[in-house]
């Protein structure tokens, strides 16, 4: 991906990451830092946020504006910056950039509420790494839940090294824990599974379900008001790939009939 850095004409680099600095020095065209904590040509900050819609500032050329994103979460605060300074590369106003981004539509499986009038918030997210993780559930825990409640599992047939890492990350920052399938590919469930155990902190906190449609079921029917159950590692995907079979599965779709048995009537299908 660095390589795109080399012929693009217009480059947006984020100076927060370290990866992000390293690529100043390689772009050839225009170039527009941005950062919610160094100088940068786009300085952002939130103003203020709940779980669902955020107050964003930004500060670019001397001037400064604050819009409502629809979105929330420190991840989204960053993409927002990072299109707002491409967009400005490219030669719209901050104005424009500001307008665009306060109508953006939610992404399907990034921190997409599941909301069917219950006491407590359900959240699918395709967090499926060590770092994506833990930055939503970071996110996750500025809102304070009385219980963040994490179903999540690892994906076979690839890099087994992330799994205990995973796992501790989540034992790390949410209060119960439920490991589950994923795509297990032709990999054993059970074997990934207990791959993502060793790096379980507290096996107290620790639930191992490994049918997926259970794990988000019992996760659901625990939830008090005031926790927050998080369901990620598949987000959009209405898939399962189980040996060499790939069948129709949705962690949107169990979550909302779930809370539809629970007793729940709301009917919102976009979050």
């Amino acid at each position: 991906k660095a390589l795109l850095f080399d012929r693009a004409p217009v480059a947006a680099i984020n100076i927060d990451d370290t990866y992000g600095r390293m690529l100043i020095d390689r772009a050839i065209g225009k170039t527009i830092t941005f950062s919610s904590e160094r100088k940068a040509d786009l300085k952002y900050r939130p103003v203020n946020a709940d779980i669902h819609r955020s107050t964003l500032e930004f500060n670019y050329d001397g001037r400064s504006l604050q819009f409502d994103l629809p979105l929330s979460g420190w991840f989204n605060h960053q993409n927002a910056a990072a299109a707002a300074a491409t967009a400005l590369g490219l030669g719209l106003s901050l104005e424009q950039v500001a307008e665009g981004l306060s109508s953006a539509p939610p992404v399907p499986g990034r921190l997409q509420a599941v909301k069917m009038g219950q006491p407590f918030g359900v959240y699918i997210d395709y967090a499926h790494t060590p770092d994506a993780l833990e930055k939503l559930l970071l996110s996750l825990r500025q809102f304070e839940p009385k219980n963040l409640r994490v179903v999540f599992g690892c994906g076979g047939d690839r890099d087994r090294t992330k799994r205990p890492i995973m796992g501790e990350v989540v034992s790390k920052l949410a209060d119960i824990v439920y490991i589950t399938s994923d795509n297990p590919r032709t990999e054993e469930p059970a074997a990934i599974i207990k791959d993502i155990v060793k790096g379980i902190i507290d096996k107290n906190q620790c639930n191992v379900i490994e049918d997926r449609s259970q794990a988000i079921r019992t996760a659901l029917s625990g939830a008090q008001e005031g926790d927050i159950v998080v369901i990620a590692g598949k987000g959009h995907e209405d898939y399962q790939v189980i040996g060499a079979v790939k069948k129709y599965f949705s962690d949107f779709e169990v979550a909302k009939s779930t809370l539809n048995k629970l007793g729940y009537a709301g009917n919102d299908r976009n979050g």
